[in-house]
């Protein structure tokens, strides 16, 4: 049996304890088998479609990165998930950050209500 048949044949455990001992191609399988579906979470709970990849990409490259401190007190596609919605939730704390001032409406000048008339006042005493 060829090594990728193999490896496809395994659970995501095994393969994310061959993943740990930097076995690439058992990761590789991780992301073959699990990218579409993260894809399909990232949609459901992130607004901009352009950006979906991204954030499927920045779950991959934090769970490689993780994979040497992941303990296995869940499975492997939980702690996954987990990874993804906490990306998810960076990107949009990064969008709300990052928006565009010409996307602001603009306020009609309120005029001198009270609060800036009394502040007027207390301004001209000085």
């Amino acid at each position: 049996m060829p090594r990728g048949e193999l490896l496809a044949s395994l659970s995501d455990e095994m393969l994310a304890r061959r993943a740990q001992q930097g076995d690439s191609e058992a990761f590789d399988v991780l992301v073959v088998r699990h990218g579409p579906a993260l894809l399909r979470f990232v949609a459901r709970t992130y607004p901009e479609r352009a950006e979906y990849d991204d954030i499927v990409q920045e779950t991959f490259i934090a769970a490689w990165k993780g994979l040497p401190s992941f303990a296995f007190r869940s499975q492997f596609r939980t702690w996954l998930y987990s990874l993804a919605s906490r990306k998810t939730v960076d990107a949009m704390r990064r969008r709300r950050r990052d928006f565009d001032i010409d996307d602001v409406p603009e306020v009609a000048d309120a005029g001198a209500g009270p609060v800036n008339e009394r502040w007027t006042v207390i301004s001209l005493r000085r």
